[in-house]
């Protein structure tokens, strides 16, 4: 016999079983019918909380990237005595971990030609990231290291900017097309090292970004 849950609780239930089978099987793998068997519920409830599957598709992004936030909010993840540019290389190489793990779901969800979806996946993950990368760069400002004047302004035109930036390079260069955002900050680490110098009005490099650099010699 189903249990009846709280409509939240229900929806919660969905995008974590969708999750779940997008990673196992592809996105493109998996039918309405497939998530709405293993949660044992009839497919009119998933139209209940659901349009179609790209809306749990986003859904399943919202979780992903709500987890992502909490794992660096938790206490003592950017532990108070690391300099701002410590923090900024650890947030961004936990941000390209996590790319890292998600790549063919979200390889996936590009697939589905949905200029709109791939937006909206990108400004909700940059969102999460640029209010950290905001927060660390007030406190290199404060140690003396950066001398950014904006730095909310400068944290999302970085994140948006060289995306947009890139998606041209992928039209320029076809041996791009393959590559995810993330993925592209250790091929070509020395011109985004340059650019992020300059948007933080840094003299001096300082350690910024060198696990870049370590990976593409690798």
């Amino acid at each position: 016999m189903r249990v009846s849950k709280k409509p939240e609780e229900r929806k919660l239930e969905i995008t974590q079983a969708a999750l779940e089978l997008f990673m196992e099987k592809g996105y493109k793998n998996v039918s309405v019918k497939d998530i709405t068997t293993k949660v044992n519920v009839a497919v009119g409830l998933f139209h209940y909380y659901f349009h179609s599957k790209e809306d749990v598709l986003m859904e399943c992004v919202r979780l992903d990237r709500q987890k992502f936030l909490d794992e660096i909010n938790a206490e003592g993840y950017f532990p108070t005595e690391m300099n701002a540019v410590e923090k900024i290389n650890r947030l961004v190489s936990v941000a390209m971990r996590n790319i890292t793990e998600r790549t063919q779901l979200i390889k996936e969800a590009q697939d589905i030609n949905d200029a709109m979806l791939i937006h909206q996946i990108r400004d909700y993950v940059f969102g999460v990231i640029s209010d950290k990368l905001t927060e660390f760069i007030i406190q290199g400002n404060d140690e003396g290291t950066f001398a950014c004047k904006y730095p909310q302004a400068t944290s999302e035109i970085a994140l948006f900017g060289l995306s947009h930036y890139f998606s041209r390079e992928q039209e320029r260069n076809p041996a791009l097309k393959q590559l995810l955002f993330g993925e592209y900050i250790y091929v070509d680490s020395d011109k985004i090292i340059s650019i992020m110098m300059g948007l933080l009005n840094m003299k001096e490099q300082n350690g910024l970004f060198e696990f870049g650099k370590d990976k593409e010699k690798a």
